[in-house]
C-alpha cells in the first residue's frame, strides 16, 4: 500500500518518516560536533557536509508535506481532545522548528558571505552582516534543542500510547 488510508500510514509517508528521522538523527549530533571544533578547514568542510544535509532534509520534508495535503492522516486513537490537541500541536511543531533549523542555518552562512548550496541553485550575500549571521547562529542553536525536545516528546507519547494505554499506534508508522 503507498498511499495512506484512514487506519495506517502508506509506503510512501512511512518512508518520508523514517528518511527525515534518519537524517535528523545524524544531523543534529554531527552539529553540536561541528560547533565544538576550532575553525579549520575540516570544520569549514564538515559544515558543508552539514548544511548540504540539511537542505536534503529541507526537501525531503517539503515533499513529505506536499504528499501529506494529498493524502488522508490516518484517524488518532486518542478519545481524548486534550491528547490529539496535543499530538496535532507536536507535529505542527516538529515541521516548524525543522524549518527554522534549516532557514537560520542557510542564514547563518549567508550573513558572512559565504556561498549557500540550495542544491539546485547556490545564494551569496554581497555584504558581511556579522551581528545577523551570530542571531541566526543562536537561533540555529535553540531551534536544535527545541526540536530534540518535541522529538523526544513525540517518541515518549508514541511509545505511551502503544504500551499503556494499548492503543498500538506503533503499527501506524511501522
Amino acid at each position: 500500500m503507498l498511499k495512506n488510508n484512514i487506519s495506517r500510514y502508506g509506503l510512501i509517508a512511512k518512508l518520508f518518516h523514517w528518511v527525515t528521522f534518519l537524517f535528523l538523527i545524524a544531523q543534529i549530533p554531527f552539529g553540536f560536533y561541528i560547533s565544538n571544533l576550532e575553525f579549520s578547514l575540516t570544520r569549514a568542510n564538515f559544515e558543508n557536509y552539514h548544511v548540504l544535509s540539511g537542505i536534503i532534509i529541507f526537501y525531503i520534508v517539503l515533499a513529505r508535506l506536499i504528499w501529506k495535503f494529498f493524502n488522508p492522516t490516518p484517524k488518532l486513537w486518542s478519545k481524548n481532545k486534550y491528547q490529539t490537541l496535543i499530538a496535532k500541536v507536536n507535529h505542527f511543531l516538529l515541521y516548524l522548528f525543522i524549518f527554522i533549523i534549516i532557514l537560520s542555518g542557510v542564514f547563518k552562512k549567508f550573513f558572512i558571505e559565504e556561498t549557500v548550496n540550495l542544491i539546485f541553485f547556490n545564494i551569496q550575500s554581497s555584504k558581511t552582516i556579522f551581528e545577523f549571521s551570530s542571531i541566526f547562529y543562536e537561533l540555529h542553536w535553540l531551534s536544535s534543542v527545541i526540536l530534540i525536545t518535541l522529538t523526544l516528546l513525540h517518541v515518549f507519547a508514541a511509545i505511551y500510547n502503544h504500551v499503556f494505554l494499548k492503543q498500538k499506534v506503533l503499527k501506524k508508522i511501522i
